[in-house]
């Protein structure tokens, strides 16, 4: 009579070798030797994966793959080529959106991010960009950020910048005494800040010959609250002109006081006002009547902040340089030499960010070439305007370095109530100071909450969780919030499964929401790893598809409509060997690539899936090992 072992369920998902022994564990029982092309249901049983079907577009080249989900409703997968994009929904090819900035070079550190119907899309060698989907069509648009960010302002007191010129057709004269030629490019934007002191000076007036007027005595950096007055017996005619900040500037100096004191009058004049914006420039002269006469200027000072956007370099060596800019506020003015100048974080020297995340309604931008740890946030709801104040206000952008023993870059950020980060040696959490509290440039803290480190790639939001592949890319953490120690932590999913990754590496994941909570790995040898993830259900099962006709690069899942009472997915699969892009197309009737079944189930295996419990007839000699 023969023995049968009832396999009831299939939770466990396909096991490691260095589990065979393991007949205490739980996962044993409803584990599998080789679940190869099935996919593991969260109630336990197996379906078969269905299979792909070509969506046309006829691009046999290299891509990435990226989703672009408006609503439940309106979605799509773009398709990212060399300088193209083409368009990918309910699984049929949409047509080709010409003009991207970015090539079959850049597809593997592309990043992007989502709101409505703007893409954001980051690389570390390109700037900013986002494609926009507008009733006329789709448009790629550079970014343009404004007030920064900037990187740390200078502390060496020896290297100054100031401005000081203006020309009508080359803008605002920026000067530097050191050398800046690894840097400075137009485009570059250049922070000023100056404390202008307060002073009080006494200028002597001299008449010219024979009545005339005598020669200007100009006063620079004139700033705050300021009196101007005469002094003593004089006679004769003072002019005063001014040379001001101002939204047109074009018009120098203008005629700002003219007094006259007859011969002999004890008579003097003064006037008041207010310099806020930059610091102005005063001249004064005497004509007749006295030969000298005595002026008073004082004012309080204050500080300058101000920003340029380089338009050109004229002059650029090891000693210094100069070049024009625009004034990025709109108004000009003179700016004395200072040593607290930043430049622009941005740049084709230093690299552009390579990711970002919406996060409390700041735009969150990370990781540069020359600044891998560091991350730039916007002004709450104003994405595009990373401004400071002096001093600073709850609702400033805010720059800020994660300080940790080891410089590893930022690879992954993700939002979920506090922001997580993750570098390629650990995983920080950023949060406010208190519970209640949002990021304010004085109130956010980031701490450490583990050392595994990520691999160079999104992480995945799953639920209440986080997944991300550790930093080689041959294990998948699930990282969220541990009571037991009131804060984050990870576990590794992979563990069970450890030899689907072993020596083959991630190369990118997706989830599948529904129907079945799949989260698809592609791996590097071409095959895709599967993990059915119901975390209150305690389903954690792994399985391994291979595809025929080449093998998978990349993969992408979007929201699909509604068909036969289940939700269908348009998982697209990005094929090397000139296979192109195909749709793994759930719900369907007509699919190639259907996996071959083992002989002992294609009897009665239905080419749907059931659920009910499997009964395997385990051969003798395979019986110390899993089913399988």
């Amino acid at each position: 009579m023969k023995l049968y072992d009832a396999k009831v369920s299939f939770a466990g998902g396909e096991l490691s070798p260095l589990l065979y022994g393991r007949v205490d564990m739980a996962q044993y029982q409803t584990g599998a030797k080789t679940l190869q092309n099935f996919i593991v249901l969260p109630q336990g049983g197996v379906i078969n994966r269905p299979g792909t079907t070509s969506p046309g577009g006829g691009y046999s080249g290299k891509v990435r793959l990226v989703p672009f989900v408006f609503s439940e409703e309106d979605s799509c997968v773009l398709a990212f080529g060399d300088g193209f994009v083409d368009r990918y929904a309910g699984s049929a090819y949409q047509g080709r959106i010409t003009g991207s900035p970015y090539g079959t070079a850049h597809l593997p550190k592309l990043r992007w991010l989502q709101s409505g119907d703007v893409l954001y899309l980051f690389h570390p060698d390109v700037p900013v960009h986002y494609l926009s989907r507008t009733s006329g069509g789709w448009t790629f648009t550079q970014a343009d950020f404004k007030n920064g960010p900037f990187e740390e302002t200078n502390t060496d007191e020896n290297k100054k910048m100031w401005v000081y010129s203006y020309s009508a057709t080359g803008g605002a004269g920026v000067y530097w005494n050191f050398d800046l030629r690894s840097v400075m490019v137009p485009g570059l934007l250049v922070r000023l800040e100056t404390e202008v002191k307060a002073n009080s000076m006494e200028l002597t007036l001299h008449s010219g010959s024979g009545g005339t007027f005598g020669d200007w005595e100009t006063v620079d950096n004139v700033f705050g609250a300021f009196t101007i007055k005469t002094n003593g017996s004089w006679n004769g005619t003072v002019e005063v002109e001014r040379l001001r900040s101002g939204e047109d500037p074009t018009t120098g100096w203008e005629s700002f006081k003219t007094w006259r004191s007859l011969s002999g009058a004890e008579e003097n004049f003064s006037v008041s006002g207010d310099v806020d914006e930059y610091a102005d420039q005063y001249r004064f002269r005497l004509q007749g009547g006295s030969s000298t006469v005595s002026i008073t200027i004082s004012f309080e000072g204050g500080a300058i902040n101000r920003i340029f956007k380089m338009r050109n370099v004229t002059r650029n060596d090891a000693s210094g340089g100069s070049g024009n800019a625009d004034n990025v506020d709109g108004v000009w003015g003179h700016v004395p030499e200072t040593d607290a100048w930043a430049l622009g974080a941005f740049n084709s020297t230093w690299g552009y960010p390579s990711m970002g995340i919406f996060h409390q309604e700041r735009l969150v931008l990370a990781n540069t070439k020359h600044s891998p740890q560091t991350l730039w946030m916007s002004q709450p709801a104003s994405w595009h305007n990373f401004g400071s104040s002096i001093p600073a206000k709850d609702d400033d952008a805010i720059t800020v370095t994660l300080a940790s023993k080891e410089i590893n870059e930022i690879r992954g950020l993700a939002s979920r109530g506090d922001l997580l980060i993750f570098t390629a040696g650990g995983e920080w959490t950023a949060k406010a100071g208190s519970k209640s509290d949002v990021f304010t440039p004085s109130s956010i803290v980031i701490t450490p909450s583990g050392y595994r480190g990520s691999a160079d790639m999104p992480p995945l939001d799953v639920g209440d969780v986080t997944l991300f592949a550790q930093r080689q890319g041959t294990a998948v953490r699930s990282i969220g919030y541990s009571l037991d120690v009131d804060g984050y932590a990870s576990q590794d999913v992979s563990v069970l499964a450890e030899h689907l990754f072993r020596n083959n590496p991630i190369k990118a994941m997706a989830y599948q929401q529904t129907p079945w909570s799949v989260v698809w790995c592609v791996l590097a040898d071409g095959t895709v790893a599967a993990l059915t993830l119901q975390k209150e259900h305690q389903v954690n099962a792994w399985t391994r598809q291979v595809f025929s006709g080449g093998a998978v690069e990349d993969v992408c899942a979007i929201p699909g409509a509604e068909q036969a009472l289940q939700a269908e997915i348009e998982a697209l699969l990005a094929r090397l060997q000139g296979i192109g892009c195909d749709a793994l197309g759930f719900g369907c009737q007509a699919v190639r690539d259907y996996p071959t079944l083992p002989a002992w189930l294609q009897s009665d295996w239905p080419q749907r899936y059931r659920q009910a419990s499997i009964r395997v007839d385990v051969q003798a000699q395979a019986r110390q090992q899993p089913i399988f």
